[in-house]
């Protein structure tokens, strides 16, 4: 006897008592496809993560030809590539002997100033962030525009160092991409030259003034000791969070070399990392735990 037959033999209550069960059956396994098809589709559609460096550092070319002995301001450009960008440590290299950097004017995208620009030894430094309960920033912008003056003609190069690091939320790392100098083709303006005519008999007149002792002035060369700073806790009013209070403390502490190394209790110390040096991996711990009212400010 065919399933046919026997299903013809079942009284009409058990045909529908059946068929109510095989429609309940195939409404789960259609929907069990369905949630299947939509979470592959979702999975593929999902952005790739593997790669978190996306901050992008440049310094724009200049729109007018650089001329030697003549100032020109070179922008130094921000694009944070998709990230939710918090701070950045440049450091600029160039040969004294070529360029003099006359000045670092601070750009509008970072806001806040944790390390301000310092000229030295050719090279050019600054750190430049937003303010911790901003949340970050996303976009692109000017960090800083330098004005420079060629000093010899020919090629100049400006270019970034390793030093140069980035921070975004979400991200425990340096989050830079790229970081692209530029070299400069300074031209040298053409003198021109006059040739005179007939027979020039120059007039040479030495004047001397008698009696005049030289008088020498010794310069003294100070020997600088090693300044010890004590950067103390992250939480220096011990209301276990960190506000705008702290912050303040926390920038004048930036850069310096810790000689306390102990551990503070609560939030705990300045340098969060324990590696002797305020610097924008500690900004980081600072804007990820700013206004956190937890006992601890570590959860």
């Amino acid at each position: 006897m065919n399933i046919k037959n026997r299903f013809k033999q079942y009284s009409k209550s058990k045909r529908t008592f059946l068929l109510t069960i095989i429609g309940i059956i195939t409404c789960i396994v259609s929907l069990a496809i369905w949630i299947y098809l939509q979470n592959n589709k979702y999975i593929d559609s999902l952005p790739e993560t593997g790669d978190t460096k996306t901050v992008i550092v440049s310094i724009s070319s200049p729109t007018e030809p650089i001329v030697l002995g003549t100032s020109v301001s070179l922008d130094v450009m921000f694009d944070a590539g998709g990230a939710t960008s918090t701070a950045i440590t440049v450091e600029l290299n160039y040969d004294p002997s070529k360029l003099l950097i006359e000045s670092v004017t601070q750009g509008t995208f970072f806001t806040k100033v944790l390390a301000p620009s310092k000229i030295e030894g050719g090279k050019v430094s600054f750190t430049y962030a937003v303010p911790p309960q901003s949340g970050g920033k996303l976009g692109s912008g000017k960090l800083a525009a330098i004005l420079v003056k060629p000093l010899q003609g020919g090629s100049s190069i400006i270019s970034f160092t390793s030093i140069t690091k980035a921070s975004s939320i979400g991200n425990a790392g340096d989050v830079l991409k790229t970081a692209t100098g530029i070299t400069l083709n300074v031209q040298v303006p053409i003198t021109p030259t006059i040739t005179p005519t007939g027979t020039v008999v120059p007039t040479i007149t030495i004047t001397s003034t008698p009696g005049l002792t030289p008088t020498f002035t010794p310069v003294v060369t100070p020997t600088d000791g090693v300044e010890e700073f004590i950067c103390g806790p992250i939480d220096m009013n011990n209301d276990n969070k960190l506000t705008i209070y702290d912050f303040t403390y926390f920038a004048r502490a930036y850069t310096k070399t810790c000689a306390d190394q102990i551990i503070y209790d609560g939030c705990g110390g300045k340098d969060t990392n324990s590696d002797t040096i305020i610097d924008i991996y500690d900004f980081i711990y600072l804007a990820d735990h700013y206004g956190n009212v937890t006992e601890s400010c570590l959860e």
